[in-house]
Order: structure tokens, then sequence, then C-alpha cells
């Protein structure tokens, strides 16, 4: 069966598949932000934005592989904040406040324990 023999089907059938695929885009979005609702979701994906480094530069003049095995990570991070966008627009913000604080606290705990360590 072409499209040519049977344009109506075919575009019932093409229907069909993008309702598909939008019923599956909410699905996803909803799925996003529920993980971002929660403190520790939002931790994870920060956590996951760090790995990747989507605000670090990926060039390495030394090694090409090493540039483009890079560039590749720094490709996911700016597609999972594309989505974290996408789902909620204002997350972000909020996910470096409470990265920042954590760190703060991180870097407040260490210098405790170090201080301890030589007095």
């Amino acid at each position: 069966m072409s499209d040519q023999e049977y344009p109506q089907e075919a575009d019932k059938m093409r229907l069909e598949l993008e309702k598909l695929r939008r019923r599956k885009r909410i699905r996803e979005m909803n799925d996003l932000r529920d993980v971002l609702r929660t403190v520790e979701g939002r931790r994870i994906m920060m956590k996951i934005l760090n790995w990747t480094g989507p605000f670090r530069s990926s060039f390495d003049p030394e090694n090409e592989r090493v540039d483009a095995f890079n560039q590749g990570k720094r490709e996911i991070g700016i597609m999972l904040m594309t989505e974290i966008n996408e789902a909620n627009s204002t997350v972000i913000m909020q996910m470096t406040r409470e990265n920042i604080s954590d760190k703060k606290s991180d870097d407040a705990e260490i210098e405790k324990i170090t201080e301890a360590e030589y007095d």
C-alpha cells in the first residue's frame, strides 16, 4: 500500500503517530518535572550537569580525541539543560543556588575537620 493509493489512510496513520509522539513528549516532561520537584532530583541533575560541563570549554589543543570526547559530554549537558528548561524555566537558577549553598556547607565542614586535625 503506497501513500498515492490510499492517501487518507496514510494521513490518518501520520496523525496517529504524531499524537503518539506528543503523548510521549508530555509524559517525558511530566516525569522530568516530578524529578525536579525534589531537592534530591535537582541535586542529581546538577551533578550530571557538572560532570558534562555545558558551561566549560571542551577544547583540548593537545589531543583531538579528548577534544571530541569532551565535546560529546558537553553536548549531553546542553541537551539536558534544554530539557530541564522546557520542563521548568526557573528551576536552573534554583538548582544553582542550592548547589552553591551545598558547596559552602561542604567547605565549612571540611575546614572544621581539618582544623580539628591540627589542633
